[in-house]
């Protein structure tokens, strides 16, 4: 399959051409569950591109113009969660995306419902300061072994042959613990 490398007119052209169909876009258009009309109105902006860049005629399919127009909805619905990501006081006012089609895809705004997210964190937060913990310091500490320090040569000689050892895995030993020295 042969990738075209579309332009920033390519795409601008592409946008407008869509905006102009709101059933295409627009979730409360009558039509826009009308798979039919849909391609149709794809397939005549794709007859309209290839009639203004007459040698990408092969390549300007319905189904190249519908999955361009995803994908700069899709960076469009990005570009925005990053611009409402922004906190008062670290400059969103300022902040001006620099993609040269955001201003142009606006009017996708009132069809783009930003997704919710909710933590599990603030809900343990609650459950833990709602719920009383009677645990003493010495429950907590009840069942802790300190264990030896297991020397690495110790632990490179019990390996087999040829074995890699790497610098993330945990150096465990199948030897019993051995009893501490008493100093004196």
């Amino acid at each position: 399959m042969f990738l075209m490398k579309w332009n920033g007119i390519m795409e601008s052209f592409l946008i407008d051409e869509v905006e102009k169909l709101p059933y295409l876009w627009n979730p409360r258009h009558p039509h826009f569950t009308k798979r039919l009309k849909k391609k149709i109105g794809f397939q005549q902006i794709a007859i309209r591109m290839s009639e203004r860049w007459p040698a990408l005629e092969v390549l300007l399919t319905p189904e190249v113009c519908i999955a361009k127009f995803q994908n700069l909805r899709t960076y469009y619905r990005n570009e925005k969660k990053k611009l409402s990501s922004f906190r008062c006081g670290t400059g969103a006012r300022d902040f001006v995306p620099k993609w040269e089609h955001f201003a142009r895809l606006q009017f996708l705004d009132d069809t783009i419902e930003p997704h919710d997210s909710t933590s599990n964190l603030d809900y343990m937060e609650l459950e833990i300061n709602a719920t009383p913990l009677n645990v003493s310091t010495e429950d907590v500490f009840e069942n802790v072994v300190e264990l030896p320090p297991i020397p690495c040569s110790e632990f490179l000689s019990e390996q087999p042959q040829g074995a890699r050892v790497s610098p993330s895995t945990p150096l465990m030993s199948t030897s019993k613990p051995r009893a501490k020295k008493k100093k004196g």
